[in-house]
């Protein structure tokens, strides 16, 4: 069963997220990622590739924040769902 519903809203909030990062807003984007990380793991679950992009997205703001350790944590976790899907 795919979620046509999530997954257009997912790619809402990528765009939303991309405005946001362009326009300097990382605060703003980092909340709308953690939001994305959510309606994935809600939506797909913990083995679904939307779920290791979504993570993927809020790992990088993380690094970018200077939140390392919670960056690395989640790039882990995404890196793990690729090597399996893929």
């Amino acid at each position: 069963f795919v979620n046509f519903d999530a997954e257009d809203e997912l790619q809402s909030l990528n765009k939303q997220i991309e405005s946001l990062i362009d326009a300097g807003k990382y605060d703003q984007s980092m909340e709308l990622s953690k939001k994305a990380v959510s309606l994935a793991l809600k939506e797909f679950g913990p083995n679904h590739i939307q779920y290791a992009k979504a993570l993927n997205n809020l790992a990088w703001h993380q690094q970018t924040s200077g939140d390392y350790h919670a960056a690395r944590e989640n790039f882990e976790k995404c890196k793990k769902i690729y090597e399996t899907k893929y």
